[in-house]
């Protein structure tokens, strides 16, 4: 399969009052087929359980899109409170992939599969936070704090090189993931400059300026490439 052309639309507006919530919809404007992994480990575990994925977005028949992550960059705000998260490695893929929250969250980790996985967990600038051999299913990691904003990766290194998972940690309240059906709201934002950005590990960031200061709306349009890296 090759490259396909992509486009992830928000649409937000600026409600009324002394703060504000932006709301919108992310969507995909080339719903495609996702693209497959190669399996070449454990493959009698591997996509026993539904097909296997190295890139994918999680579009319905509108082309919304679930699994963007949507923020204000330049914000400040009350730090919400840090929570605790369970992802699952089940039939060879992390669940769920992305995920936003707090800084000083903990996540844990489960394998739910018969088969040796691994949890690497790199920081914003390449460093190993954690990693962690789970070779029993059923098996958990310790609970790992996320100490400071930005992006962390996840893969498994126990040949399952398609497995990975994208976790945004923040230190302001507005942010969120969207759901299936690719709906949004930041609730409760000051009046200010900022960048509203929509994020995708499969098709890439898109950002734009907003000026909260009373009712407007907005759009933002990003092209990436699905099979490439975004």
């Amino acid at each position: 399969m090759g490259p396909l052309a992509a486009a992830l639309w928000v649409g937000a507006a600026v409600g009324a009052g002394p703060n504000f919530t932006l709301t919108g919809t992310v969507s995909w404007s080339h719903p495609t087929p996702c693209a497959p992994a190669l399996i070449s480990r454990d493959a009698h575990v591997c996509g026993a359980l539904g097909p296997v994925y190295r890139q994918c977005v999680e579009a319905d028949d509108r082309g919304r899109i679930g699994g963007a992550v949507v923020y204000l960059e330049g914000a400040s705000g009350k730090r919400p409170k840090p929570s605790t998260t369970l992802i699952d490695q089940l039939n060879c893929t992390f669940s769920p992939r992305v995920q936003a929250f707090a800084v000083g969250s903990r996540v844990q980790f489960i394998n739910s599969d018969p088969v040796l996985h691994n949890v690497r967990v790199l920081d914003p600038a390449g460093n190993t936070l954690g990693n962690y051999a789970l070779p029993v299913k059923g098996q958990r990691t310790p609970a790992l704090a996320f100490p400071r904003a930005g992006r962390y990766e996840v893969v498994c290194e126990a040949g399952h090189g398609w497995m990975n998972a994208h976790l945004l940690v923040f230190d302001h309240p507005y942010f969120a993931v969207t759901p299936p059906g690719g709906g949004f709201q930041l609730r409760g934002v000051p009046k200010g400059s900022y960048r509203l950005i929509a994020w995708h590990p499969d098709l890439g960031r898109v950002e734009r300026p907003v000026e909260v200061q009373g009712d407007a709306a907005i759009s933002l349009v990003l092209s990436g490439v699905l099979g490439s890296a975004p």
